[in-house]
């Protein structure tokens, strides 16, 4: 299966791991949806995905808190998903 297209979320993507996963799969050809409490740490990896000609959404959630979460996930989805149907 190809991975053009196909769109990835990525918890704690600020930092880290999550930031490199992130990178590694936008690199692959996924849409990335990164997610995490620091915006301003997202939106500087969302920009660089971008830069390299890769497709991010940053949306600011804390994995603690269901609602937050389930309100990132609509963003990604409105923004990633939606636009590729």
């Amino acid at each position: 299966m190809s991975s053009a297209g196909q769109v990835a979320i990525v918890t704690g993507a600020s930092s880290g791991i999550g930031w490199s996963l992130a990178k590694l799969l936008a690199a692959e050809g996924y849409r990335v949806g990164l997610m995490a409490r620091r915006k301003d740490k997202l939106m500087a990896l969302a920009e660089e995905i971008k830069t390299s000609g890769g497709s991010a959404v940053a949306a600011e959630a804390d994995v603690g808190e269901r609602s937050s979460v389930l309100q990132a996930v609509e963003q990604i989805r409105g923004q990633l998903v939606l636009s590729i149907s």
